[in-house]
């Protein structure tokens, strides 16, 4: 087949977005999805309104007393979907309105925002890991609608009238695990037990919900209304999503160029400080006929590492074989050998997990290994020459808007990997590595444990390259990294069940950091 005929046209796809007709429903709804969609310029804030019932109220009136008036950035999410969406780095910004009939008791009126992982119905499967309280009046404060702060009265708390108390806070970006609520009151640690040198500090995670894992990481805002010691509370009470703030870091200057261009990437070669590659991979089989091969394979991921759901990962590989048979096989565009995986990690108990880490011990976790998408693969045409004994191929993987982004959370970890696992092929089989490709690195604590899974099939028992990176939440300064192929029809990720990370025979550190939190 010709270069021409496996290059993907670029053009269609930037100009030409239709709805497919035959996708499958996405993983998670769509108030989890990509922040920075399209808008229109004179797009507004988006208005969440609530309103209480007579619920604390000393009054025969039914009408609505108490309301709660949420501000979140615009969206084009129709309103009867659209939960309040909050980002690293966005403000809750809001108004409080009281409309009495009546003189009215009210002694503090106070915001609570709440995050939370529930993995069970137990006691312990409902774990709070972060809470904040902000103040938006108190009686002390004295009469909202007197204009000095000095008087030589105490005032009363006693509303009558309309009133509007605005409020703005920052959404908290992180929680600290030794001072969460769901730990000290769990009755488990003793302050005196922990270790000094444990960081309790982690990012929040973002909002999770899938109903194949059973954990999933909820937020709620709390308006709270208090009267006194022989009246309940009054609450209005609303789910929110917090979406983490990732960012990648900016891509070379001449992949940029290629991006703003509308033009093909440069290759490896052209632009080495656009692509991380990994050690070369040696690998041997046999032919059809029991002659043993060698071949070689090179992958290369763009710099950075880290990638914005709704683009793409671009990909390069180099396969050396001395077989031109093998060689023609291996090079199929079809192949499907580099996948996107994702790794959940996360405690089923976890005020008790939560106190191993914090006393120094290793945490006990549950794992989960989905694959996302597999890549897709053209012959090259620009400055890549095609070698007799090696063949090079491009490609990208596709990143849904949906993808729940990394997170380092230590009781919900959320890792991607970029996968090659080992040739299919009719003129070859696969035997293993070479001695060369044989040694392993040693895992972090927190992988330490044994993994709930089983090896039921042989089918990925041998990861050849598994490589991290990061899912991000926004695009980087400079053109949007945009897809050369058309995506395939969404499908849901399949669940690797016989996934043991001590299979790898290549693990290479990740040189990025996940500072967009």
């Amino acid at each position: 087949m010709s270069a021409s005929n496996d290059l993907p046209e670029y053009h269609s796809l930037h100009h030409n977005r239709t709805r497919r007709r035959s996708e499958a429903p996405p993983a998670y709804i769509t108030i989890f999805s990509d922040p920075q969609e399209e808008l229109p310029s004179d797009a507004q804030p988006t208005r969440h309104q609530y309103a209480s019932s007579t619920s604390g109220l000393l009054s025969k009136t039914k009408k609505p007393w108490l309301e709660l008036d949420l501000i979140t950035r615009p969206t084009t999410i129709p309103q009867w979907l659209n939960t309040p969406r909050y980002f690293g780095g966005d403000n809750i910004t809001g108004t409080v309105g009281l409309k009495l009939d009546s003189a009215q008791s009210i002694s503090s009126i106070v915001i609570l925002l709440r995050g939370r992982i529930i993995t069970s119905f137990e006691d312990f499967g409902s774990f709070i890991f972060l809470q904040y309280t902000h103040p938006v009046w108190k009686k002390a404060d004295g009469d909202p609608r007197s204009t000095t702060t000095s008087g030589t009265t105490t005032f009363n708390g006693k509303l009558v009238g309309e009133y509007e108390f605005p409020f703005s806070f920052p959404f908290p970006t992180e929680t600290d695990l030794a001072e969460c609520p769901g730990y000290k009151t769990s009755n488990i640690g003793r302050a005196s037990d922990r270790r000094d040198s444990v960081n309790p500090v982690f990012p929040c995670p973002q909002t999770f919900l899938e109903r194949n894992l059973p954990i999933n990481i909820e937020y709620d805002l709390v308006l709270q209304v208090h009267h006194g010691l022989l009246r309940p509370d009054t609450k209005i009470k609303t789910s929110i999503v917090f979406i983490p703030k990732i960012t990648p870091g900016p891509s070379s200057f001449m992949r940029a160029e290629a991006y703003a261009q509308a033009s093909l990437l440069p290759s490896p070669l052209s632009d080495p400080e656009g692509w991380h590659a990994s050690e070369p991979l040696n690998i041997t089989g046999t032919t059809t006929s029991g002659r043993k091969v060698d071949v070689e394979y090179t992958l290369y991921l763009a710099n950075p590492l880290s990638y914005t759901r709704g683009t793409v990962i671009p990909c390069y590989v180099t396969i050396a074989c001395q077989d031109l048979d093998v060689l023609q096989d291996l090079s199929n565009t079809k192949g499907k050998q580099v996948k996107l995986t994702r790794t959940v990690h996360f405690f089923l108990n976890p005020p008790k997990e939560v106190d191993r880490y914090l006393k120094g011990n290793k945490p006990l976790f549950q794992m989960e290994v989905d694959e996302i998408d597999t890549a897709i693969w053209w012959r090259p045409s620009k400055d890549a020459v095609q070698e007799s004994t090696c063949s090079i191929l491009e490609g990208e993987i596709h990143l849904a808007n949906t993808l729940v982004p990394s997170s380092d959370f230590l009781p919900f970890k959320v890792e991607y990997n970029v996968e090659m696992l080992p040739p299919k092929s009719e003129r070859f089989r696969y035997k293993g590595p070479t001695q060369a490709n044989q040694s392993k690195s040693d895992d972090d604590a927190f992988h330490n444990s044994q993994p709930t899974t089983s090896d039921s099939e042989n089918e990925h028992k041998a990861e050849l390259i598994s490589h991290p990176i990061i899912i991000a939440t926004f695009n980087s300064s400079g053109p949007r990294p945009t897809p050369f192929t058309q995506r395939r029809n969404t499908v849901a990720p399949r669940r690797r069940e016989n996934f043991r990370s001590e299979n790898l025979t290549h693990n290479y550190s990740l040189g990025t950091t996940m500072g967009g939190y």
